[in-house]
């Protein structure tokens, strides 16, 4: 069983080298997906909906980040070069496989849990 202080420090721990992210940040993901999976911060939560919320949190810190990080630029003088204008994008790509982990996790744990979902299939002759 996990508390919502073991997601907490778990999430700290998972963005520790991400600049300018603090425990305020974490505790505003971490209340995004308790909020979303009804969940409440004072009951101890099961392996594999801890799993799950910490998924979510993960996805939604990547999302703020790319967001926060969209701004960056490119400069390029002289003797020296900066080039922050592909960080934006790796988060995001980092978001995309955290969402797309997510919606396999929750699918797992609560099968059958409605909606509908479309897959194209490649033409095996092109």
């Amino acid at each position: 069983m996990k508390s919502y202080g073991d997601l907490e420090t778990s999430l700290l721990r998972r963005f520790k080298d991400v600049p300018a992210i603090e425990a305020e940040d974490v505790r505003e993901w971490l209340d995004a997906a308790y909020g979303v999976h009804d969940l409440s911060k004072n009951t101890p939560l099961s392996e594999a909906n801890a799993s799950l919320a910490l998924l979510y949190a993960e996805a939604t810190g990547a999302s703020a980040i790319a967001i926060r990080t969209a701004h960056y630029f490119s400069v390029v003088d002289k003797d020296e070069s900066i080039d922050k204008s592909g960080i934006a994008g790796e988060y995001r790509r980092l978001s995309e496989v955290l969402w797309r982990n997510y919606r396999r996790a929750k699918e797992e744990l609560r099968p059958f849990s409605g909606g509908s979902a479309m897959h194209f299939m490649r033409r095996v002759d092109r």
